[in-house]
């Protein structure tokens, strides 16, 4: 009996050691994906109308759709603008058109599964690595088509794919980070990696913005009201693999820009400044950086005009000078 509860114990014991074991693993993951840029303005609206053929069946918040804003011909400047998880385009209409009457073509794309008009949704929860890579790849091809000097600008989720482009993308002219995710900030950096793991094992979870208002949290009406693990896990493993080749290889634009939010309390600063530390490593030096101080006390969200705590007329002109300097 003593023999048999013994063995349990131990059996027991070497699951539990492999199962933590398997939490610090660091997963492998190719975070490369072939690009394909089109090869001519024409070719590049072709697949753009492929997208929106592709949104035109589902149930979109209205302006949630991907959305381009072009004067008819190739430009010498291109924006692509990725918004952030739980957001759709909507979210950059305002700076996007400002870019666009300062002669920019630029191109405002849907992150897969966001922006329908039902907002309390399980849609976002499925979203992982490849979907988000394949987005990524096919938005920056588009953009290849449409114009000269691409940037490429990303804020929170939509930052992290950003800084994916610099890193494995060689057709960029500039790169800018905004408010870039790559763990959350209340999480501590030494057990990040485990509870990425462990998110993207365990079953996908909800979880509430505001868990007393639920869907009345005042967003903006097409931002989603609830958060899911398994993506925020997936940003995470993204992040990840994303620092491990930023050690090994410097990022190819001209030129990248970070832009962080002392007041943030949703991205945490520390993997932002790790990222910054392995390129300057690689020698690349191109590394602009800015900060909005704390006292301004701007949201995590200083994007959206819509946000009930918006200040854009504080974050708009920095960011619009952090895209566009040198590039006149």
């Amino acid at each position: 009996m003593l023999q048999t509860i013994g063995k349990a114990l131990l059996v027991f014991m070497l699951l539990g050691v492999a199962f933590v074991v398997l939490l610090f693993l660091a997963y492998p993951m190719d975070a490369r994906i072939p690009a394909q840029p089109a090869a001519s303005y024409q070719e590049a609206i072709l697949r753009f109308e492929a997208v929106k053929a592709a949104e035109s069946g589902l149930p979109l918040h209205p302006g949630c759709e991907s959305q381009l804003l072009t004067n008819g011909a190739a430009t010498e400047r291109v924006a692509v603008l990725f918004h952030g998880y739980r957001s759709c385009p909507l979210q950059f209409r305002m700076l996007g058109e400002q870019l666009h009457k300062m002669g920019y073509t630029v191109l405002l794309p849907r992150m897969p599964q966001m922006g329908f008009e039902s907002r309390p949704n399980d849609n976002h929860g499925t979203l992982g690595i490849d979907e988000l890579l394949q987005y990524s790849t096919e938005t920056l091809d588009i953009a290849q088509g449409l114009g000269g000097q691409v940037t490429v600008v990303g804020f929170s989720a939509g930052g992290l794919l950003a800084a994916w482009a610099a890193q494995y993308r060689d057709d960029l002219d500039r790169a800018v980070m905004i408010s870039p995710f790559l763990e959350p900030e209340f999480l501590p950096d030494a057990i990040a990696r485990p509870a990425a793991n462990l998110l993207r094992v365990m079953p996908n979870l909800y979880v509430w913005q505001d868990a007393d208002l639920k869907e009345n949290v005042p967003n903006p009406t097409h931002v989603y009201p609830r958060n899911a693990t398994r993506p925020i896990s997936e940003f995470m493993r993204l992040g990840f693999a994303l620092r491990k080749a930023a050690k090994q290889n410097a990022p190819a634009p001209d030129r990248v820009v970070f832009i962080t939010n002392a007041a943030d309390d949703a991205v945490d600063p520390d993997p932002i400044n790790e990222l910054i530390d392995a390129w300057h490593s690689q020698g690349y030096e191109s590394i602009t950086r800015f900060q909005f101080e704390a006292v301004l006390e701007l949201d995590h969200d200083l994007i959206d005009p819509r946000h009930p705590r918006a200040k854009t007329a504080v974050s708009h002109p920095i960011l619009i000078d952090s895209i566009v300097a040198g590039l006149e």
